[in-house]
């Protein structure tokens, strides 16, 4: 466009490249925008910036992320969203939730987007009294009627940490039918903790929704399996296939000198260098597993900050 066109960006432009990055992970790229808005005055922009937050909180630069963050003047609630969701998203829910408290004496409202990233936040740190209230909250104190979404993210809070129940007493006081994400959070947490009969009793009570959705019965699959009723797992594989139901397989990928590799859940690999990659990725896992505890460090200075 710059070259060919002679066209010079303006701000919706670069959000919408900034929000590529941050899908992406491609965090190189997001600082030369970065880089490219500075140089052309760009980066005052109230917009941009919370784009810009947005792109490195999601790419796993929190220090980057928070340093705009604070320098963004005229803050609004998408700029205090943007960071509660950044913290959040990487298990740093003590610092989202002094994000949202701040939010608040600040004088800015909570959305319902507020709403899912806290609440996300709390369950991904296993804050439950903290989500519990928020969530309680919502309608008393912010005058906000919980969604599908915070249905979903309560339910996860909850059955992550065990309570079991209570999370399907939520699912049960929906005042909506629940979707694919309430169902999957109540029986992922079946799974991590090794519930199958809680399982079962939540397909019985649920079983039109399970036997449409290719989650909900690859969940059961693996609650069977882990619980070692072979037998069983093999006819909820074989029901969701008489069905039709397949679910698509998880995907990730490295970049490496600029060409992408893809990693295909239960694939194996055509490359010729696949031997190579994964020798690469084992050695990676080696080192995370001997600076596991200086990563502890890190979490801890950052709720100091």
């Amino acid at each position: 466009m710059h070259s060919a066109a002679n066209v010079t960006a303006n701000a919706v432009m670069i959000c919408s490249v900034l929000s590529a990055c941050a899908e992406l992970s491609a965090l190189n790229l997001g600082k030369e925008i970065h880089g490219y808005m500075i140089r052309t005055f760009l980066s005052n922009e109230l917009l941009v910036s919370n784009s810009l937050v947005d792109m490195y909180m999601k790419c796993g630069n929190l220090k980057e992320g928070h340093l705009v963050f604070e320098r963004t003047e005229g803050k609004d609630v998408i700029s205090w969203n943007s960071i509660i969701k950044g913290f959040g998203m990487h298990g740093l829910g003590i610092k989202a939730l002094q994000m949202f408290d701040r939010m608040i004496t600040s004088g800015h409202q909570p959305d319902g987007i507020t709403f899912v990233a806290i609440l996300s936040a709390c369950s991904h740190a296993g804050l439950v009294d903290q989500g519990r209230l928020l969530f309680n909250n919502m309608v008393s104190k912010y005058g906000i009627e919980p969604g599908m979404e915070h249905y979903a993210c309560t339910v996860d809070l909850l059955g992550r940490s065990g309570f079991l129940e209570e999370a399907s007493e939520v699912v049960k006081k929906m005042p909506m039918e629940p979707n694919d994400c309430v169902l999957g959070a109540l029986l992922n947490s079946c799974k991590m903790h090794t519930n199958t009969t809680f399982a079962e009793n939540v397909v019985s009570r649920m079983s039109s929704l399970v036997s449409e959705s290719p989650w909900s019965c690859t969940l059961m699959m693996n609650i069977y399996a882990g619980s070692g009723k072979w037998e069983d797992s093999a006819k909820e594989r074989a029901s969701a296939r008489s069905k039709g139901l397949k679910k698509a397989a998880g995907q990730s990928w490295i970049e490496v000198k600029k060409k992408f590799h893809k990693f295909v859940a239960g694939d194996c690999l055509e490359e010729k260098n696949s031997g190579e990659i994964f020798r690469v990725l084992g050695g990676l896992t080696n080192q995370m597993e001997d600076i596991s505890d200086d990563y502890v460090i890190f979490l801890k200075l950052m709720m100091l900050d």
